[in-house]
């Protein structure tokens, strides 16, 4: 062993000496020493990983933007009077993949947080999101409540009237709609920049498990308000989650190069089907919100979806779709347009039925998604092509 050691420093040192005689006459000229070489190739390396994680984040974008559209589309299933035992788990088995996108979505929000964390007061970070996240939020939320209130407010109302309603829907429209996910975010962010001094120790990421974990134990015994959408301490771990990822790529990239396919899959398999046997079990508990994105079982899942799409080299064409650019514009967009075509599909839907066809369910279900992801899609693309560009974040 001692010899090899020493075979490698004289192996080294000669290299060293030498290395004039390999380099270009330029490179000798400005004193290019091996040292540099090092450097270069090691921010050669990282700068990859960097590509290739930002590249696979842009995709989990995408898919978990579907996850989310997927959840507002179903038809009611939720509601639906199973009396098939097929259709008892397709209707699980739907609901639940409504329910990926969210976590994911906090995983990704903390990856990108991470870079400026240092550098962000909490007053320069909402500096910086309030033209590109906080005004089309408020854009968006304010015209859904302005269709809504044309469709459903009866003529010759007092202008008191008008903003009490007015004030309703927007109440209503944030704890029972998408939009509830930008305050709960930028709420998570502050919280962290707040906190950036413990940001890697372990206790405090611990402590932020604990309060997911907390409202995931809270849905079967109704301490505190069970609604996913109120839980605004449960994610904040997910961004850690995400800031923690980014910090350590080299170690995840090193974890994922060695983790099997053959291990990965099943395991997805088997914490899908509990996911979806939680979410049946808490029917019978919390009808309202028995697939609540914050049931312990729905959190593992998320986690064990994303290490494949991280680990994944598939899906790259979905970077032509640009979701960088374009996934907060549909999110915003994409809750007015279902409310729009929801009107359309159910006028081919009776209200009265409590049976339903499971093939026209499913093709029903999977059209209106196509059709909604569609039709959002060209909107935001339109106006991010138009002086209107600023509605959906510059």
């Amino acid at each position: 062993m001692n010899k090899l050691k020493t075979n490698s420093a004289v192996i080294s040192t000669t290299i060293l000496n030498n290395i004039d005689s390999i380099l270009t006459p330029r490179q000798a000229k400005i004193g290019i020493s091996s040292a540099v070489f090092g450097n270069t190739t090691q921010n050669t390396i990282e700068h990859s990983i960097n590509a290739r994680f930002a590249n696979r984040m842009n995709i989990i974008r995408v898919l978990s933007m579907c996850s989310i559209i997927w959840r507002h589309t179903l038809l009611g299933w939720e509601d639906v009077h199973v009396t098939s035992g097929a259709f008892f788990f397709i209707q699980a088995l739907f609901i639940q993949l409504g329910k990926l996108g969210t976590i994911n979505f906090f995983v990704i929000s903390g990856y990108f947080l991470c870079d400026k964390l240092e550098s962000f007061t909490i007053w320069n970070y909402l500096r910086s999101r309030f033209f590109r996240l906080i005004i089309p939020w408020l854009v968006f939320l304010f015209l859904f409540v302005a269709i809504e209130l044309i469709e459903i407010m009866p003529p010759h109302q007092t202008l008191s009237a008008i903003l009490k309603l007015a004030f309703t829907l927007g109440v209503s429209f944030l704890f029972h709609s998408a939009y509830w996910f930008v305050p709960v975010c930028i709420f998570s962010a502050i919280v962290l920049i707040a906190c950036k001094k413990f940001i890697n120790n372990k206790w405090f990421g611990l402590m932020l498990l604990a309060f997911s974990l907390f409202y995931g134990i809270n849905l079967y015994f109704g301490w505190v308000a069970v609604s996913h959408t109120k839980a605004v301490m449960g994610y904040i771990f997910f961004m850690w989650l995400g800031i923690q990822l980014k910090q350590h790529l080299h170690l995840v990239a090193h974890f994922l190069n060695k983790i099997n396919w053959n291990i990965l899959l099943p395991l997805m398999a088997i914490c899908l089907i509990i996911a979806c046997f939680e979410g049946i079990i808490l029917r019978n508990i919390i009808p309202d919100d028995a697939f609540s994105t914050l049931r312990i079982s729905n959190l593992v899942l998320s986690t064990f979806i994303f290490i494949p799409l991280l680990k994944s080299k598939k899906m790259n064409w979905l970077n032509k779709l640009d979701p960088r650019n374009h996934a907060y514009g549909i999110y915003l967009a994409h809750c007015i347009v279902i409310s729009q075509l929801t009107p359309v599909i159910n006028a081919y839907i009776s209200k009265d039925n409590q049976t339903i066809n499971l093939e026209s369910s499913i093709l029903l279900e999977i059209a209106f998604f196509i059709v909604t992801l569609s039709v959002t899609y060209f909107i935001v693309k339109s106006i991010k092509n138009s002086p209107l560009k600023f509605i959906i974040g510059l």
